[in-house]
């Protein structure tokens, strides 16, 4: 099972350009495979925000919960 928080009616998707992401999530996540950089990707199906981009860049299922990855998506983060 996927263990993002479920999603609430009106909220932002997976689909949705926009995804609302908790700034205290964002302070605080770094990558859980070289514990050195930010996590910057998102994989989905399955939604995780785990990974920095070089390491993503050879993964093909989602360290976290192992669900294969169909997308990438980096996150760039503002200030």
């Amino acid at each position: 099972l996927p263990s993002a928080p479920a999603e609430e009616e009106g909220e932002a998707g997976p689909s949705s350009p926009l995804l609302k992401v908790s700034r205290a999530v964002v302070a605080q996540s770094e990558c859980v495979v070289c514990l050195e950089r930010e996590s910057q990707m998102i994989f989905l199906p399955c939604g995780h925000v785990c990974c920095c981009q070089p390491c993503a860049v050879v993964l093909r299922t989602c360290p976290l919960c192992r669900a294969g990855i169909e997308q990438k998506i980096r996150m760039y983060r503002t200030s």
